[in-house]
Order: structure tokens, then sequence, then C-alpha cells
């Protein structure tokens, strides 16, 4: 009695009294077994305790299907397939209707017995799409693959997926005709529609996807599909007209995409080819929730992350967008500018600066970006008629009169120059177009017309550094020291917080090897300018100039504490380091501007040092990446590239520097700022610093 108490119990357990099915999951059952298995063969007990398990799960309830299955597989996986047949066998009479059974069923026979079991199978469970597929799949001849597809699709004529699988064996006349009956039998189905719409002809089309919109009500594909039919058929007005009336259709049926559902769409148009129809999209949808405020924001982030994306084309919309809405906001234009600058054609770039002039005339900035297009591509005389130009609309810009005279100055016009500076000098009266006229005459080495024009700047504009800079370095030039040093002590009186004529002073003491009055000026300097990392870059090189290596330790290290963010002063102190320390200072260096060019540098150079190479050339590539700017960085990297890379790569590296056109750097500076070298390209300034850095790097480590 307690044996059969004991049993009912544990049946109890493994069945379930109220809904007749078992509590087990045979596959799940299974699966845990097959997932425990070991290099070493199943331990026989788990065996003999599955085969219990499920077939008790078999007696509690015979019809379902998934404990005769798992049971099955569990004998194929001690390797009794005869078992595993019998097993299938058995549940085929109490589970007839069950597609996975019979497909177990086929599996585990051989393949010339298979076929008949699909027979079998398709004509008891003749609903089933997997079993006409199975049965479709053992046919190696595509005529009896068809025939069964056929057969199968009487029975299932509401499955998408064989109606495919038939449609892919036919040519285009016959699946042009089996999509038509498809459509019919599963008229929900997008795939089936748009195929058959690219099957037909224009008119025949179009009549196809306006009858699948009635179907469809909901789905913005099938228009999207028709504006890029129009498209294909030159049909440019169409297009526009095609997705704003979807965007309405859509919202009436409640059915209204996201932003990023029709950024999405307008990508995926873009990829397929259709450009006029990303544009649409884009130019439809550029409004749908924006808030006016933010939108000018949102369209730029928006073209930002499509252009990551490698979709050119719809963030190219997206600009368009925003300068249309826009037009007179400067930034937007930029921005796109920009754009075509990078991922555009010249014609493209050209169309765009064109419009930006025309709807920010006033804007000189544009006119000057136009011309500088045209100058670089060897047009010179466009450039000069867009800067004339500019100059008829901005009659009062100093920026405008500056650049003719540079355009004029750099083609060798001397005289067309020195008349634009003189009649900027007397409609603007800026210093800068004073500094420039005063510069144009040193370049021709006439000195006595650059000092008088000098002495009337200097009375105009006391307060303007630069011009006390030059003059005190036109007297340096021609030795005469004393007047230089008076004019530098004048210009103080007016410019006490440029710290650039204070480094003047400053440089003529310690040209001449008066290092302590050099000192004196500087702290006079920083007294005025406290934490300033110029003067202090400037007190490091003095020490190191007069063979103090310890003192500029000790200046770098007081620099630091008053700048700690100066790159600058971070890369000396790494330099300044014994060679053990460096990569301890480099490190320390990095954690208070980990993303300033100067410190990049340091770094790469001591990869460099240690013959890291790939390491050093990556930090390297960071620096010019991070600011294009900084011309040492372009040196730097093109001695790198000539002693460790190839020649292309040395030639693509000075094309990129050339396009770059650097300003910065204090190699660059010491080299573009000589009067000799005011008329250098930027290639040959890179030449130079070239130079320089090479045999910087070819000096012992000490």
């Amino acid at each position: 009695y307690q044996r059969r108490v004991h049993g009912r119990i544990k049946l109890d357990k493994l069945s379930n009294s109220v809904l007749g099915q078992t509590s087990v999951d045979p596959a799940g059952y299974l699966t845990a077994i097959e997932g425990s298995k070991k290099e070493q063969e199943i331990d026989i007990n788990d065996l003999r305790k599955g085969r219990l398990l499920l077939k008790s799960a078999i007696l509690a309830n015979p019809k379902h299907a998934q404990s005769w299955i798992a049971a099955a597989r569990l004998e194929e996986y001690d390797g009794k397939l005869a078992a595993a047949r019998n097993i299938v066998a058995q549940g085929l009479q109490h589970c007839l209707d069950s597609a996975d059974l019979w497909l177990l069923a086929v599996r585990l026979e051989p393949p010339e017995k298979a076929k008949e079991i699909l027979a079998k199978a398709v004509e008891a469970v003749p609903g089933s799409v997997a079993l006409w597929q199975a049965a479709a799949a053992r046919e190696p001849d595509k005529l009896m693959r068809a025939k069964i597809l056929r057969r199968a699709l009487e029975h299932v004529p509401t499955s998408v997926t064989l109606w495919k699988e038939l449609i892919e064996l036919e040519g285009a006349d016959e699946a042009r005709t089996l999509l038509y009956r498809a459509v019919q039998c599963v008229p929900t189905s997008l795939d089936l529609w748009l195929a058959l719409a690219k099957l037909e002809s224009y008119e025949n089309a179009r009549a196809v996807l306006n009858k699948a919109r009635e179907f469809l009500r909901t789905e913005p594909s099938i228009w999207i599909h028709a504006a890029k039919l129009e498209e294909t058929h030159g049909n440019v007005e169409s297009v526009e007209s095609v997705v704003r009336r979807a965007i309405k259709a859509l919202a009436k049926e409640d059915a209204v995409l996201k932003r990023e559902d029709w950024l999405r769409e307008a990508g995926l148009a873009e990829r397929s080819g259709a450009l006029l129809t990303c544009r649409a999209i884009i130019k439809a949808t550029a409004n749908v929730g924006v808030d006016d405020k933010d939108a000018e924001s949102t369209w730029l982030e928006e073209a930002e992350a499509m252009t990551s994306r490698g979709c050119v084309e719809t963030a190219r919309a997206l600009f368009d967008v925003l300068v249309t809405t826009y037009p007179q906001r400067p930034n937007g234009w930029l921005k796109y500018i920009e754009f075509e600058r990078t991922h555009g054609t010249s014609d493209q770039l050209t169309v765009v600066m064109e419009r930006a002039r025309a709807e920010c005339s006033e804007a000189e900035l544009f006119w000057l970006i136009d011309a500088k297009a045209k100058w670089k591509r060897g047009d010179v005389a466009a450039a000069r008629a867009v800067i004339t130009e500019a100059l008829t609309r901005n009659p009062q810009s100093e920026s405008v009169y500056l650049a003719l005279a540079k355009l004029e100055r750099q083609t060798g016009n001397t005289e067309a120059a020195r008349a634009i500076l003189a009649r900027g000098r007397e409609v603007c009266d800026t210093p800068r177009i004073w500094m420039q006229s005063v510069q144009l005459e040193r370049e021709q080495e006439l000195t006595e017309a650059a000092e008088s024009l000098l002495k009337i700047a200097l009375e105009k504009h006391p307060k303007f550094a630069k011009l006390w800079m030059i003059a005190g370095q036109m007297r340096a030039e021609r030795g005469a020291f004393e007047e230089a040093e008076k004019v530098f002590e004048a210009g103080l009186e007016y410019c006490r917080t440029s710290p650039q004529l204070w480094v003047c002073a400053v440089e003529l003491e310690a040209s001449q090897g008066n290092f302590p009055k050099a000192r004196s000026i500087l702290e006079k300097a920083r007294v005025r300018l406290p934490a300033n990392e110029e003067l202090w870059y400037h007190a490091v090189q003095l020490e190191l100039r007069a063979g103090k290596p310890k003192d500029a330790v000790f200046a770098v290290t007081k620099g630091l504490q008053e700048c700690p963010k100066s790159g600058e002063l971070w890369s000396l102190a790494i330099d300044l380091e014994p060679r053990a320390q460096r990569k301890t200072k480099s490190m320390e260096a990095m954690k208070h501007c980990d993303n300033d060019p100067h410190v990049i540098l340091s770094v790469a150079r001591l990869f460099w040092r240690e013959r890291k190479l790939e390491k050093a050339l990556k930090w390297l590539e960071r620096a010019v990446l991070l600011n294009p700017d900084l011309g040492d960085a372009w040196a730097f990297r093109l001695v790198f590239e000539r002693e460790n890379g190839q020649a292309e790569s040395a030639e693509n590296l000075i094309r990129r520097c050339r396009d770059a056109e650097p300003h910065h750097g204090r190699r660059w500076i010491s080299v573009s700022k000589r009067r000799e070298n005011w008329k250098l390209s930027t290639e040959e300034i890179l030449s130079k610093v070239e130079a320089i850095v090479d045999a910087e790097v070819k000096k012992p480590d000490t």
C-alpha cells in the first residue's frame, strides 16, 4: 500500500491533474543533460533517470508531442537510433498532427526513407509550412521543388515564406504572375507588394503601390518606395509631393513616425542611391518633434551624427534645411562650408559659399573664405574679384582691406598692395592696417618709408603693442640696441599688459648676453602679469640659454605651480627631467592636461627615443589631429615619416599640412616670422622647420 501511495505522489508531481499536461519540460530537461556533457561519457545513471522521467511524462500525457521528442532525442544522444525511431513511431500514433515530431522522424531516417515519411507528414499536417519546406528542400530538381511548393500553397495560401521560395525559383514573367496571386492571398505582406512593384512597368508599379496602401495604411515604406519610383523616372517634383502626402496620410491613421525613424529612412534611401528621396524626407520632416528654439542645435547635432555614420547626403540635406530656415545666421553657414570642404566637391563648396555670401552679404567672413578657396585653387583673378566685390559691400572692413593687400603682396603686385593699404589707412585707420603698411615697406627693404609710417602709426595708436615690437626689432636689426631698449621701455608705458612686448625686451637683453637684466625684466613682468605661461616659458628658456639647467628646472617647477594647465610648461618639464624619470613626469603631465598637443608631442618623442615606433606614430598623429594649427607637430610627424615610413606617406603628410595651413609652434614661428621668409608657402616653411626638428632628433639624448 505504501509503495502505491508513494508512486501516486510521484506521478502527481509529474503531471498536472487539472490540465492533464506534464509539469516537466522534456525539451528543457534534455537541453540540461546536453549542456552538462563532459568529454567523457555521461553517467549511465543519468540516462536511466532521464528515461524514467520522460517515460512518466509520456504516460501522464501521451498527447504531449514534446515528451516523445525529448525521449527520442535522449536515445539518439545515447547512440540508439533504432530505439529513437521506435519512440517517434509510437509518438506519431498519439500525436499525428505534430509537425515537430514528423520533422524529427525525417531527420532520424536515412535519406531514401525521408521522402516517404515527408509525404505522409504533409498529408497528416498539410498546414505545416515547415514540413512543406523540408519536402521541397529534399528535391534536387528545381521543377519538382516548384511543384511541391505550389501544392503547399494550395493548403497554406497565406504563407509568405512559401510564396517567396516559389517566386525565387521562377523567372521574371512567372514571378510577376505568382506575385499578383500572392498579394491577393496575403494582402498585408509588404515584401510581396514591393517585389511586385519592382517587376512591373512604371505605370503598373504606381498602381500596385496605390493598391498596397489600401491594405497597409500605416506602413511608411510603401510611400518611400513610391517616392523612389518617381525619382527613378526623373519626376523630381513628384518625389517631394509623395513624401508630403505620406506624412499627411500617416498622421491621419495615427501612425506618425518618430524623428529618429525618419532619419533612419533617409539614411536607407541614401544608401540605396535614392538621393532625391533622401533629401525630400529630410526637407518634409525637419520640424517633426523639434522646438523652434532648439532647431538649430538639433539639426547641427543630427548632421554631425549622420556624417559619422557615412550618410553624407542626409547630413547635407540637414544643413540645407538649417541655412534655408535661418539664412541670416552665420554659424550655420560656417558649419555647412566646413562640411562641404571636408566631404563635398569643389563645385559643391563653391555653391554653398556663394549662397552664404548672398544671404549674409554684410558678413565679410564669407567673402574672405570664398576668396581664399579660389586662391588656393590657383584662380587669383577670381579671388581678387570676390574680395573687390566684398570691399564694395563692406567699405569700412579692415579684414577685407588686409586680405586684398595680402593677395597683391603674395602675387608680386607691390604697388597695388601699397595703394590698397594707403586707402585702408584713410578709410579705416586701424592699427593692423598701419602695421601691415610698415611690414610691406620692411619687406621691400625701404627702411625710411617704414620708419616714417611707423612714427605716424605710434602717434595714432600708441596702445597697440605690435607696433612697439616692430619699432624695437627694426632698431635691433641695425645694431642700435640702446635705441631698441628705449623703444621697448616707452612701449611698456602704454602696453603693460602685453606679455609679448615684455618678452621682446627680455630677448633684446638676452641676445647681448645681459642675462641678469633680462631676469630683472621678467620679474617685473611677472609681478604685472601673474600666472602668465608665456612669461614662465621664456623664463625657462632664458636659464637654458644662460647655461643654467638647474635654474631652468626650478623655473619650470614654479611656473607649473602658477599655471598647472600649461601644456608647453609640462612639455618643458618632461624634456628637462633625467631620462629615467621622464615617463613618470609625462604621466603626471597627462593627469593635468591629457589633450594638450604639446604634452602629446613630448610623450610621442619619449616612445620615439625608446624605438617604440608604433606607439610613437600613434601619439604623433594624435598631436596633429588635436591641433592642426601647430606647425611643430607637423614637422615632427614628417621627420618621423621620412625616418620610418615611406616616401608616399611623407608626400601625403605634406599635402595634409598644406591644407591645414598651420601658423603656430615655437619652431614654426621662428621660421615664418623672419622677414626673408614672409613670402614662403606653407610647404616651404615646413621644409625649414623639418630641418630644425631633424637636428633636434639626431642630437644625443643627455
